[in-house]
């Protein structure tokens, strides 16, 4: 049987839809299992936990967006999740990842109860973000003892907050940030660790919100597409191919998101496996990452897009010199 687990292909497809392509293209019996990894999608496919989507709070499209990134709060995910643990008996699992702030979490703590002080000893009463986080002299989380034990960081990525290796200053372009934006940041997450202390494998996800739940109050933490993956119905006995895929395969993808993940879960199980992006960067050197449209530097219109990915995974399967039942 193959197992068919992609996730989304931003803006254009679903994971569902992605799956759907690939099972197509592919032929056979195939087990579809649509894949998040802490980003959008991440509460579909773990039913039946309390899941609260960073991405859907303060991510894009969100009020948080509309203002600059150095002026962005993850207060607002804070509220949300200080209202669940209000009105939920369980955990709170936080999926972050597709955020559009970079305050190392700062605010979402502001919102929890954490107390931040200048160098005054008053407390910052306005939410945190980039541009004020200087401001930080001292830090009490001592408040946030009784929940930290309720709650659960899904992350979307290893890395750091501000290096070595990847980190979170890698995916603030994808915010919108410009250069300028960036040396502000990366001092602004510099003082703050060095204030506040703590390291953790996940600091750099959601723009140092990982570094936030993980180092500076001690939830319990992985990344979030081992942990979907482990949720996941499949009788690994019976799968002989497994096929996933996102819209872009990077480096960041190899840093613990969903290609990622599969990967080394088929490596361990020695199961064949495939990852289809919409793009594959030039950077990545694995045979087994197969670009989509490599005539385009994006996927077309969703309908093109369905077309294009089936027709990649019939095209891959008639080239294998042995047949997957």
């Amino acid at each position: 049987m193959k197992l068919i687990i992609p996730d989304k292909f931003r803006g254009t497809l679903s994971a569902a839809e992605a799956a759907s392509a690939i099972s197509e293209g592919l032929g056979g019996k195939c087990l579809c299992l649509p894949m998040a990894d802490g980003g959008e999608g991440t509460a579909a496919a773990l039913p039946g936990l309390n899941v609260i989507e960073s991405a859907s709070v303060i991510g894009h499209g969100s009020p948080t967006h509309a203002r600059h990134i150095l002026h962005r709060s993850s207060y607002d995910l804070g509220s949300a999740i200080k209202k669940a643990l209000e009105t939920q008996t369980s955990d709170i699992y936080i999926a972050v990842g597709g955020t559009v702030t970079a305050d190392g979490g700062t605010g979402m703590l502001q919102a929890l109860g954490a107390r931040f002080l200048d160098k005054h000893c008053h407390v910052i009463e306005n939410p945190l973000c980039p541009q004020n986080i200087n401001h930080i002299a001292y830090a009490d989380f001592s408040s946030l003892e009784s929940i930290s034990a309720r709650l659960y960081l899904l992350a979307d990525v290893e890395a750091s907050l501000t290096g070595p290796g990847l980190s979170a200053l890698d995916f603030l372009r994808q915010k919108g940030a410009e250069s300028s934006d960036i040396i502000i940041i990366r001092k602004a997450l510099a003082h703050l660790q060095k204030i506040c202390g703590g390291q953790s494998p996940y600091d750099g996800c959601g723009g140092g919100i990982g570094y936030a739940l993980a180092s500076l109050i001690g939830c319990r933490a992985s990344l979030g597409a081992e942990f979907v993956l482990r949720h996941m119905p499949v009788d690994w006995s019976e799968i002989n191919l497994v096929a996933t895929g996102e819209g872009c395969i990077d480096h960041q993808s190899i840093g613990g998101k969903t290609v990622g993940c599969i990967i080394r879960e088929c490596e361990k199980r020695k199961k064949t496996v495939v990852a289809f992006g919409g793009r594959v960067d030039s950077e990545i050197t694995d045979s087994r990452c197969i670009e989509v449209s490599p005539k385009s530097p994006t996927l077309p219109n969703p309908e093109e897009a369905y077309a294009a990915l089936r027709e990649a995974a019939e095209n891959w399967i008639k080239k294998q010199p042995f047949s997957f039942s």
